[in-house]
């Protein structure tokens, strides 16, 4: 399987400039073995707040936005901020995606490939 995305980037999309470069990350993984992957590179790979990488977490071991919510100490529209913002940096649309993307990366609550 190929996961492409674009980094994160302070320039605005279609205001690259003369010299200016688009960055892209391809990966390519066997979806039969989860990647070792740490939560800074998670940051610097696609740019996710540790606030986001912790609702991450919680959405796809299976919470539902309230249980997340409880346990992060936040509201629910926080955390549907947070969904939004992570979909949009990695590329993806629904929470199933998330639970998957998550997985693939090592990042699921008690994966013991998580580190940071």
């Amino acid at each position: 399987m190929l996961i492409a995305t674009a980094l994160t980037s302070r320039t605005p999309a279609g205001a690259l400039g003369e010299g200016d470069a688009a960055t892209m990350l391809l990966m390519i993984y066997n979806p039969n073995d989860v990647a070792d992957v740490s939560m800074a590179w998670m940051t610097e790979g696609f740019g996710l707040t540790s606030a986001e990488i912790r609702v991450a977490m919680e959405m796809s071991s299976g919470h539902s936005v309230s249980e997340a919510a409880h346990k992060l100490k936040v509201s629910s529209n926080t955390i549907k901020t947070h969904l939004s913002r992570i979909y949009g940096k990695i590329g993806i649309n629904r929470q199933a995606e998330l639970s998957r993307w998550m997985t693939i990366m090592g990042l699921v609550l008690g994966s013991p490939r998580l580190h940071g």
